[in-house]
């Protein structure tokens, strides 16, 4: 029996909702790549540039940039 979030994918599928997404037919960023708990947070912190906004700001204020201690961890 197929579940109600089955149907609604298959019903979707079937309407072309999922046709054209982007990165549709090529492989996934770091599939192969060992298991990491933050890589999410990574992936934001490169796709959003903040370690290099996080350095121009220390650069501006005449702070040194922040490190890993900074950050919350040792």
């Amino acid at each position: 029996m197929e579940s109600l979030a089955e149907r609604r994918i298959r019903e979707a599928m079937e309407r072309g909702e999922f046709d054209g997404l982007p990165g549709a037919g090529k492989p996934i960023e770091g599939i192969d790549g060992p298991h990491d708990d933050l890589w999410w947070v990574k992936q934001k912190v490169r796709r959003e540039r903040l370690s290099e906004l996080e350095a121009e700001a220390a650069e501006r204020s005449g702070d040194a940039p922040r490190g890993a201690e900074g950050m919350g961890r040792p």
